[in-house]
């Protein structure tokens, strides 16, 4: 979620059901830890049950680092009330917070679905039934905000999932071409229109244009118009020009067209666009589906400097505003 807060004032029932409506999808086999200042929620945060103690605790420590919080509450899903076989893992959780003067409340459900079971670690008498999560006030919340609930990790991954090998494969050939133009005679020109010379400024000029034209567009980019956004997104002062499209008013336009890109364009081209997709979706507060984006970049383009330095911003806990703060200075330089 963004640094935008949602209040938190809800039964714990509610909370828990809340969950996939909190962190973009139906978490399995997750602890999912919540930031809470006041009847605000300030961040929350998704880790594996496979992660150690020690990991789970270096986690959350760093991520406080950057955005404090008055008590924490922490969701097992993958446990039962009958065998509560996370309640160390929890207490482990408490005794570090503890330390930091923080309360923790812990609780645990088999899954996040209408009538699951969910119980207290703190106290075994406490429990009931989950209701509807698609019900909750946390969804109309996060549904006004314009937030999208994924059935799994897998389906949000889908999102920046490439496309098939034999499209990408033309228009890495019309890329190819275009920068063997340039090494062997110095022309710079559009991969798709050959016979037409660009400048930087054309290429910026054709990202804007593109991404004015997302509202009223219904068709897909074609072959020629994706290799010609994957050219200017090449020359990495175009590309960081984009970033004013992806702090300013425009940023959702500009995010439709990214996340087209991020699955239309060849390696390592894509790389780019998904960069600026995966900044785009982190100041919105979607950090799970930032982190599958910037893998992508990282995949395509092997030692992407730009991806890395955004993950390890995501790593150090930076917060989206103070990412967007970096972004903007970045633009106007």
């Amino acid at each position: 979620m963004s640094e935008e807060h949602i209040d938190v004032r809800c039964d714990t029932e509610d909370l828990i059901a809340g969950l996939p409506h909190l962190i973009g999808f139906y978490p399995v086999e997750s602890l999912v830890c919540l930031a809470v200042r006041g009847d605000r929620m300030t961040w929350v945060m998704r880790l594996d049950l496979t992660a150690t103690d020690r990991q789970i605790a270096a986690a959350v420590v760093t991520r406080l680092q950057s955005g404090g919080c008055d008590s924490m509450v922490a969701v097992v899903v993958g446990d039962h009330h009958a065998t509560r076989r996370h309640h160390d893992r929890v207490t482990a959780l408490a005794e570090v917070l503890s330390l930091l003067d923080m309360s923790l409340e812990g609780f645990g459900v088999p899954e996040v679905a209408a009538g699951a079971e969910w119980f207290s670690y703190d106290d075994p008498s406490i429990g009931g039934a989950l209701p509807e999560p698609g019900g909750t006030r946390i969804a109309m919340l996060t549904a006004l905000r314009g937030y999208v609930t994924y059935p799994d990790r897998d389906a949000m991954r889908a999102l920046v999932a490439p496309a098939d090998d034999a499209t990408l494969a033309r228009r890495a050939k019309l890329i190819g071409e275009a920068e063997r133009r340039w090494d062997e005679v110095a022309v710079d020109a559009w991969p798709g229109r050959p016979d037409e010379p660009c400048t930087r400024a054309d290429k910026l000029a054709l990202v804007t244009a593109q991404v004015d034209a997302v509202p009223e567009r219904s068709t897909p980019l074609t072959d020629g118009e994706i290799a010609d956004l994957a050219w200017a997104l090449s020359d990495m002062e175009v590309r960081d020009a984009c970033f004013a499209l992806v702090v300013g008013p425009r940023a959702r336009d500009a995010e439709r067209l990214w996340s087209e890109l991020i699955r239309e364009c060849p390696p390592p081209w894509c790389a780019e666009a998904a960069v600026l997709f995966g900044v785009s979706v982190i100041l919105r507060g979607d950090g799970v589906l930032a982190t599958f984006a910037l893998e992508r970049a990282q995949t395509a383009h092997p030692g992407h400097r730009l991806s890395h330095l955004v993950v390890k911003a995501m790593a150090a806990g930076m917060s989206p505003d103070r990412l967007r703060s970096y972004f903007s200075d970045r633009t106007q330089d």
